[in-house]
């Protein structure tokens, strides 16, 4: 079992994603993004089987404005970048939050990308090395042991993980709702200037008819 865990250990220590210069530089057909991607993203699957990504849901990430429209049927590199940072975020924000977060960024598609995947290596370097710790300090000798040892680790990551999620659902609601207010104030300072505008003209009716 303990090959098992550096296994899992090795796999992500080795992984990062693809440089944007290392992106394919012709656009592809949707069977050959989900082929490119699948490839690119098998050490992040938890079973080698497990579908990151699939045609309805490309087609529903064009359709809920999280990716541009593909030209004449092909994606190109922003499509790419865009599909990888959702494949790795969509485990934990969901894909209205991630539509707000990708949509209100003022950096360029390059530049978001290669902040994305140097964020990414970087937090997976560091939790890679806890994990390598954490198999050290176990000096169980039986499965039964290193096991239950295994399972107070997992308990850890997943309570780790909950109160991430929280943090970060609980900032992007701030923005949505900073967002909301200052639509709601523009709405307001349309309609002001609209019923100053009808009182304007009709003041100049009046005017003219006098």
């Amino acid at each position: 079992m303990k090959d098992d865990l550096k296994k899992i250990t090795t796999e992500l220590e080795n992984f990062e994603f693809p440089l944007w210069d290392k992106l394919p530089n012709i656009d592809l057909y949707m069977d050959q993004v989900i082929t490119f991607l699948d490839r690119e993203l098998t050490p992040l699957k938890v079973n080698s089987d497990d579908k990151l990504l699939t045609t309805s849901m490309i087609n529903n990430y064009v359709k809920g404005s999280l990716l541009p429209a593909p030209s004449h049927k092909k994606y190109n590199s922003e499509h790419l970048s865009k599909l990888f940072i959702i494949s790795s975020i969509k485990q934990i924000l969901s894909i209205s939050n991630i539509e707000e977060l990708l949509n209100s960024q003022t950096k360029d598609k390059k530049e978001l990308y290669e902040l994305f995947t140097t964020v990414h290596k970087s937090l997976l370097n560091k939790e890679t090395e806890k994990l390598t710790d954490a198999l050290q300090n176990i000096q169980e000798d039986s499965d039964e042991e290193l096991i239950n040892s295994v399972k107070l680790y997992i308990v850890h990551l997943a309570v780790h993980a909950e109160i991430q999620k929280i943090i970060a659902d609980k900032l992007i609601n701030i923005i949505n709702e900073k967002h909301t207010t200052e639509l709601n104030e523009q709405e307001k300072l349309l309609k002001e200037e609209k019923i100053k505008n009808k009182e304007s003209k009709k003041k100049q009716q009046k005017d003219e008819t006098n």
